[in-house]
């Protein structure tokens, strides 16, 4: 197969082409020696790997081509510019510059005076630990997945979260079992706290989000279902009526 120029690298397709040829040979390789093997398997591990950087270098052009298609609009411009210095985490993601779309991106990622791009430690924490969940269901997902997806991936895992809350038994919400007793249900309750608790959201090195003001808005109604929550496990009379249901 034609394999583009010679030293440079090859497509994606052509990329996918020669690893799934070399799949299908590796499949075959008990009947080759081990130098063959060995050269086959490496091959595939540096195909690998340029897809990879081709995948990533993908992603920065469409950001680049963004800006180059916004050069008559210099607000745009300058959102999207200010945009991914503020949340770094997007860049690379496919922000078009017309008109609509960059509104609709102001609506979904406000820039904020209050809001200061991530330190390293934050954004090393998002590019490890949320972005590359982003696109799992929502349903599979912790009520801690969907908090952090609310602050830095989309708004909508915040309704997502509160809906599954409010549908939630306060036992359940508090991650506790039925036996459990009020004592359990404190601990649980400052466990919860310590994620949840709208003065915690500023800790561990963390002071960035998609839109702050919601965020900070959707803290509050979490705690206060966790707090609902723990008043009614530990009150004697809403804890009977609790149980008589489960």
């Amino acid at each position: 197969m034609h394999r583009g120029k010679r030293g440079s690298i090859p497509s994606l397709l052509e990329m996918q082409e020669e690893l799934d040829e070399l799949d299908e040979t590796t499949e075959k390789s008990s009947i080759l020696t081990s130098g063959e093997r060995e050269a086959l398997e490496l091959r595939l591990k540096q195909l690998e790997e340029k897809q990879k950087l081709e995948l990533e270098k993908s992603r920065e052009q469409a950001l680049s081509y963004a800006l180059q298609k916004g050069e008559k609009n210099p607000e745009s411009v300058a959102y999207v510019e200010t945009l991914i210095t503020q949340k770094p985490w997007l860049r690379g993601e496919r922000i078009g510059l017309a008109r609509r779309a960059v509104d609709d991106l102001k609506t979904r990622y406000p820039i904020e005076d209050d809001c200061p791009p991530p330190s390293q430690p934050e954004l090393d924490f998002i590019k490890k630990e949320v972005w590359p969940k982003r696109l799992r269901p929502r349903e599979s997902k912790s009520d801690e997945e969907l908090y952090l997806d609310a602050r830095y991936v989309a708004s909508a895992a915040g309704k997502a979260l509160l809906k599954r809350m409010q549908d939630k038994d306060p036992f359940d919400v508090l991650g506790l079992p039925s036996e459990s007793t009020p004592h359990d249900a404190k601990r649980a309750f400052y466990r919860l706290a310590l994620i949840f608790h709208p003065d915690a959201i500023f800790k561990n090195d963390r002071q960035s989000f998609l839109c702050r003001s919601e965020f900070v808005e959707l803290s509050k109604k979490v705690f206060h279902a966790i707090e609902v929550s723990y008043k009614m496990v530990v009150d004697p009379t809403t804890r009977r009526a609790l149980l008589a249901k489960r």
